[in-house]
C-alpha cells in the first residue's frame, strides 16, 4: 500500500534535554488515503514527519523527475530515503532442535538479502539476526560483487508491533503487567504515537514474547551499545504502528 501526500507545513518542536527538532506536516491525498483505508488501514488525514524523511522524499522526487544535480539544494541536507525491494518473502525455517524461526528474503539491486535468526555473537544476548547478500547471477570471471546501501538509504524489514489488538495497551495497564512479571515485559515494549499507550508483544500470562511475534524477524534484532551507531532504526508508519 502506498499513500501519497504533500508537505503543507513546517514546525519546530522543543525536546527536553535536546536541541529543537524540525518537523514537517504531510497532508495525504484524500483519494489515496481512502483507497488504503478500504483495505483495513486507519490512516489519518495528515501526519508529522521528521525533517530527514521529508528531505529524503524531496530527493527521491527529483530523481524520479530526472532533475539535474545542479538544480538540487546545495549542500545536501541530512536525509533518510526508503528503498522498496522488488520482492519480499517471509517464511518459517525448521531448526535442528525442531524449533521454528523466521527467515526473511528481500530481492533488491540484483541481490537476494537473506535475514536469518541464530545465536547472537553478543555475549548473553540470546538470539540475533544475521544477513547475507546472494547475487542473482555469478559472473563468469568469478569476481565477487558487493551489495551496498548509500548513506541515508533505509530498507524496510517489517513491522515490530502490533500483531493483534491486545498488543496495544494503556500505559498504566502495561506498568502493572510489567511489575507482575518482574519487569521482563519491558524488554519488548515500544512507544506509540499516543502519550498514554504502549505496544507490548509479550504474553499476558508469562511475560515472554508471544508466539505470533516470534514468527517475525524484527523481534530478534538486538540493541547495540551506545558506543556504536545503530544500523537499525525504528519508526512509526502512517498508521502509527
Amino acid at each position: 500500500k502506498v499513500v501519497h501526500g504533500i508537505i503543507t507545513d513546517c514546525k519546530i518542536q522543543e525536546e527536553e534535554d535536546s536541541e529543537d527538532l524540525v518537523y514537517f506536516i504531510v497532508t495525504y491525498n484524500e483519494n489515496s488515503r481512502s483507497h488504503a483505508n478500504n483495505f483495513g488501514s486507519v490512516i489519518p488525514p495528515s501526519r508529522k514527519i521528521k525533517a530527514s524523511l521529508a528531505w529524503g522524499g524531496y530527493l527521491q522526487l527529483h530523481e524520479k523527475l530526472k532533475i539535474p544535480e545542479k538544480d538540487l539544494i546545495s549542500p545536501r541536507p541530512s536525509f533518510w530515503k526508503w528503498i522498496t525491494p522488488e520482492m519480499r518473502n517471509e517464511t518459517q525455517v525448521r531448526m535442528q532442535n525442531d524449533t521454528w524461526l523466521p527467515q526473511l528474503t528481500l530481492a533488491l539491486r540484483n541481490f537476494h538479502l537473506v535475514f536469518t535468526v541464530k545465536e547472537s555473537t553478543i555475549p548473553n544476548a540470546g538470539m540475533g539476526v544475521f544477513v547475507r547478500a546472494v547475487p542473482w547471477v555469478v559472473e563468469d570471471n568469478n569476481e565477487s560483487s558487493s551489495f551496498d546501501l548509500e548513506a541515508g538509504e533505509l530498507l524496510d524489514l517489517g513491522m515490530y508491533a502490533p500483531f493483534c489488538k491486545s498488543d496495544k495497551k494503556d500505559e498504566h495497564v502495561f506498568f502493572v503487567k510489567n511489575f507482575i512479571h518482574s519487569m521482563k515485559a519491558e524488554e519488548w515494549a515500544f512507544d506509540t504515537i499516543e502519550s498514554d499507550t504502549m505496544f507490548d508483544i509479550t504474553d499476558d500470562f508469562t511475560g515472554d514474547i508471544h508466539d505470533l511475534a516470534r514468527t517475525h524477524i524484527p523481534a530478534y534484532i538486538n540493541e547495540c551499545s551506545s558506543r556504536y551507531e545503530p544500523s537499525i532504526r525504528a519508526e512509526h508508519d502512517p498508521e502509527g504502528n
